[in-house]
Order: C-alpha cells, then structure tokens, then sequence
C-alpha cells in the first residue's frame, strides 16, 4: 500500500543550515530506508523559512502511524521552529466513483 509522510517546518529565517549541511545527509540515510519510494524536499515560493518533506512509501504503514526515519527527522527540525506531520494514504478512485 502506497502511503505518504509529510513534514512541514516553519521558521522565521531560511533553515540554510538544515538545506545546506543536514539535508543531504537525511536525503542518504532516506536512500537506505526500506520500502521508501521517493524523497522530495520543497522550500516555499514566498516564505522563504519554510521548508516541507516528502516521504513517499511503498511499503506496510507502521501501526504508529509514521516511519522511524519520519519521527526522525521531525524531532530534528523541532529545534529550528514550529513543525507538522501528516500522514496520507494512497486513495484509488474507481471509474465509476
């Protein structure tokens, strides 16, 4: 079952920090996770402090909601300003819906 992480980060400032050391790192240990399919990061059009990324799997939802490397990486972000995560699953639309 396909399934989606998204962590939104909101800051005063642009995180150059985070973008510029600490990204590229989480983006390597994001290659070796299983079951994960693509990961994106996105900076705002306007605000530039706000930072969002995207966890696409391909793999069984943990029962906890959110993946390891997801709880990961929001604790980390804490730390740099206010931050959000949902949760998305996959929905397949039949022709006749």
């Amino acid at each position: 079952m396909a399934w989606m992480e998204m962590i939104q980060l909101r800051c005063t400032e642009p995180p150059r920090r985070l973008l510029g050391r600490e990204l590229p790192a989480w983006a390597e240990e994001a290659r070796r996770s299983e079951g994960l399919a693509e990961f994106r990061a996105f900076v705002h059009a306007v605000f530039p402090g706000d930072l969002c990324l995207l966890l696409m799997w391909d793999a069984p939802r943990p029962g906890s909601g959110a993946s390891p490397l997801g709880r990961g990486l929001v604790e980390v972000l804490k730390t740099a300003g206010l931050v959000d995560r949902s949760v998305w699953i996959e929905w397949l639309v039949e022709a006749d819906e």
